[in-house]
């Protein structure tokens, strides 16, 4: 989430225009997508092996991810703002967790379709349902 927070924070510092308003948005969508997708892993596994395993699959994931998002902050704060660079920036973070996800999610016992669609359908989907909702 530091990562989404510091991607937020270089947007709202910035004098990007539109985007200004967006990435405080992406950022707070990312948090609470977040929040949202412990529950699902919950609600499917309740929590086995432990509830400290997923923690700490889901904290290395977004460690790894955060990557990306410090290279997009840095862009901003340098004057680079087009749309195509963070939308691909942003994709290449997800991309990478969502691997990286899959593969520890198996090792803790879920079936790779399970892992795939909670994270597309959970994770990425109330992300979307969260920035499509905002004023």
């Amino acid at each position: 989430m530091v990562g989404s927070a510091l991607y937020g924070w270089a947007w709202l510092s910035s004098d990007s225009g539109s985007w200004q308003r967006h990435g405080p948005a992406i950022a707070i969508a990312a948090g609470l997508s977040w929040i949202v997708f412990g529950a699902g892993i919950g609600a499917v596994t309740r929590f086995r092996p432990s509830v400290w395993s997923w923690a700490d699959l889901c904290l290395r994931v977004m460690a790894i991810g955060i990557t990306p998002l410090i290279l997009a902050a840095a862009l901003v704060w340098s004057g680079i703002t087009e749309t195509v660079v963070h939308v691909g920036l942003l994709l290449v973070s997800n991309g990478v967790m969502l691997t990286l996800f899959a593969r520890g999610a198996m090792v803790r016992g879920m079936p790779l379709a399970v892992a795939l669609a909670l994270w597309v359908l959970v994770l990425d989907g109330i992300f979307i349902l969260l920035l499509l909702v905002r004023p």
